[in-house]
C-alpha cells in the first residue's frame, strides 16, 4: 500500500515549469514524434503546421509584445494563473530551439522517400521544406511571431 500511495503522491504533484525547464524541452525529439504521428503532406503551410505542433498554444504574445508561457499544467489554459511572463532573451532561446528542430525536420526529406511521405509531397519537398530556412534573428521570422500572436487571440484573455 505504501508504494501505491507514494506513486499517487507523485502523480498528484503539480506540474509547474520554470522558464529554464520550459526552454529545456527537447524539440528535436518532439520533431521525431511529429514526423511519426502526423501525416506528412508538404505544401505552403508546412512550416506553419510544424510551428503549431511544436508550440501547442503554450506560448502567446499580446499586441504589446508581452510574451507568456503555459507553466502550470494542472490548470486549464483558460486560467490566467496558468501563464507566466517570458523574457525577450528566453524567447530568443526558444526560437533557437525551434530553428534547430526545423533543421532536424529537413533531414527527413534529404535521402530516399520514406513510406510515410506521399509521392506528391516528396516532389514538392524542395520548394516547401528544404529551401525554407528560418532566419537567425527572432524578429526577422514573421511566421513565428504571427503564430504566437494567433495563439494569444485564440485563447481567452489574461485579465
Amino acid at each position: 500500500e505504501s508504494a501505491e500511495s507514494a506513486e499517487s503522491a507523485e502523480t498528484a504533484v503539480t506540474r509547474i515549469l520554470s522558464a529554464q525547464d520550459f526552454l529545456k524541452q527537447d524539440f528535436v525529439e518532439k520533431t521525431d514524434m511529429y514526423f511519426e504521428e502526423e501525416p506528412q503532406r508538404v505544401g505552403k503551410t508546412s512550416l506553419e503546421k510544424f510551428l503549431d505542433y511544436m508550440l501547442e498554444n503554450s506560448v502567446r504574445q499580446d499586441k504589446n509584445k508581452n510574451t507568456y508561457y503555459y507553466f502550470n499544467q494542472n490548470l486549464p489554459r483558460e486560467d490566467k494563473h496558468a501563464w507566466k511572463k517570458l523574457g525577450e532573451r528566453d524567447l530568443g532561446k526558444l526560437y533557437g530551439h525551434i530553428k534547430n528542430a526545423w533543421e532536424h525536420y529537413q533531414t527527413y526529406f534529404e535521402g530516399e522517400r520514406p513510406n510515410k511521405v506521399h509521392r506528391g509531397s516528396w516532389k514538392r519537398r524542395f520548394e516547401y521544406v528544404l529551401n525554407i530556412s528560418l532566419p537567425s534573428n527572432l524578429y526577422k521570422c514573421k511566421l513565428f511571431r504571427v503564430n504566437i500572436r494567433d495563439a494569444h487571440c485564440n485563447l481567452p484573455s489574461l485579465k
